[in-house]
């Protein structure tokens, strides 16, 4: 079974459906917010009603108050878009309606500095709030487009390069230029009461000719879709178009193009908004509710984790205070009194510990190297001995400290210097000093002291 596929005009005043139609009750009240709640809510039960299984393939929205522009963007963010398409409807003095702007194609790297694009500014108002009264009876179109994306669509599989379609209605001219899936240029021309062809298609070329040159290029073929009725017009602006752009061209009659285009646009690879068909729905809202609850309770699960956890801390930190107190009066004090007298005993405990460990990382002093005692005792002796005349040793005096001290019996004074140059000449580590000559009875004892050096 085929899905339906709704063709409805922007203000929701009628839509189509097959051969059903569809007729606000109040097609000429203001545009309220009021009035267009009231429209879309009657058009998606109509919908709904018409719908096979409640099935809608495409809805496309008429091209009333929609505008097909080029421009240059420095980004293809949705603000600076718009700006983009505003800017360029100034430019052309053209007035846009309350409304979005969609992009339709690219044209050129993305990367630069500026990007051409052509995008279509449409009232989008009216279709979000029919989106949302449809979603509330379960359905949801598989895509939403213009009526130009429509037209674009129903080109033929055997179009390779860029091909122009029009739709030649009574009242209005609506074109597009299409490359594969994009829609990289369209229009419309209302038609005057007396169906001048020449000045329709003369207008058309102008359009045509301001678009190529953005563009860079105009299309191989030309497809007029048209009402058995309008057949000599389409055939007319075809064989003009012909022959102007030197292209071929073709004439395609239906009994009602409208609905075979919305028809062709439910077919796969069709270009659509992608602003109107990615709007959430109740699933989308009722998830992001359940996320956004789900979020809620772990935050209010981990409040009451933390004031748990907060007052396990205050209870450990009383325990953790009774237990210092215990061990400053019981350990402390009886051994450090003065780091148990003072405010925060346990910080000046850690100090002290830290200053223990530094001592203790520190090595002891090296005792100093001892006294060659032996070495000057025996050097001392053999040159008494070598002496002449050999000196009477009375006592000798060894301290670590001081140095040697000699108590020598000598004949004279000259005989104790003699010996104190001898014991200089021995490079022992000592300073000898001058002889103290001490006369007892028939002979001289001479003290002669050494000092360490």
């Amino acid at each position: 079974m085929t899905d339906a596929v709704c063709l409805i005009a922007p203000d929701l005043s009628t839509a189509s459906i097959g051969g059903a139609v569809f007729r606000a009750d109040d097609p000429d009240a203001a545009p309220t917010l009021a009035a267009i709640r009231k429209r879309a809510a009657a058009a998606a039960e109509w919908i709904a009603s018409e719908a096979p299984g409640k099935r809608l393939g495409a809805l496309v929205l008429d091209l009333d108050q929609s505008l097909c522009l080029w421009t240059r963007t420095p980004s293809l963010r949705q603000p600076i878009l718009e700006a983009a398409v505003r800017r360029a409807a100034e430019q052309l003095s053209a007035v846009l309606p309350a409304g979005a702007a969609e992009l339709a194609s690219i044209h050129g790297p993305i990367g630069a500095p500026t990007v051409a694009v052509t995008a279509i500014w449409h009232a989008d108002g009216p279709a979000r709030i029919l989106l949302d009264q449809l979603d509330r009876r379960s359905i949801r179109p598989a895509s939403v487009m213009s009526l130009w994306h429509a037209i674009g669509g129903a080109r033929s599989d055997e179009d390779r390069g860029p091909a122009a379609t029009i739709l030649l209605e009574e009242e209005r001219l609506a074109w597009t230029w299409s490359g594969g899936s994009e829609l990289r240029a369209a229009g419309q021309i209302a038609r005057a009461s007396d169906h001048d062809i020449d000045r329709l298609a003369s207008r058309l070329s102008m359009d045509w000719l301001a678009w190529s040159a953005h563009l860079g290029g105009s299309p191989t073929r030309v497809r007029v879709i048209t009402a058995p009725s309008l057949a000599g017009d389409a055939r007319a602006i075809a064989d003009r178009l012909g022959a102007q752009w030197e292209t071929t061209t073709d004439v395609d009659e239906r009994d009602d193009p409208l609905e075979w285009l919305a028809r062709s646009a439910s077919r796969p690879g069709v270009a659509s908004f992608a602003g109107l068909g990615n709007r959430p729905t109740r699933r989308n809202r009722r998830r992001l509710h359940l996320s956004a609850l789900a979020i809620a309770l772990l935050a209010a699960a981990a409040v009451g984790l933390s004031l748990s956890l907060t007052s396990h801390a205050v209870a450990l930190q009383r325990v953790a205070a009774q237990i210092e107190r215990d061990a400053v009066e019981q350990i402390i004090k009886p051994t450090e009194p003065e780091i148990a007298a003072q405010r925060r005993p346990s910080s000046a405990l850690r100090s002290r510990i830290q200053e223990l460990r530094e001592v203790a990382r520190t090595p002891p002093p090296l005792p100093p190297e001892p006294r060659p005692f032996t070495d000057v005792a025996s050097r001392i002796l053999e040159t008494l001995a070598e002496a002449e005349p050999a000196p009477v040793l009375r006592d000798m005096q060894m301290q670590a400290q001081e140095g040697v001290t000699l108590r020598v019996t000598v004949e004279d004074l000259e005989a104790a210097i003699r010996l104190v140059e001898s014991l200089r000449q021995l490079d022992l580590p000592l300073t000898w000093q001058q002889p103290q000559t001490q006369p007892s009875r028939d002979e001289q004892i001479a003290t002669i002291q050494g000092r360490w050096t």
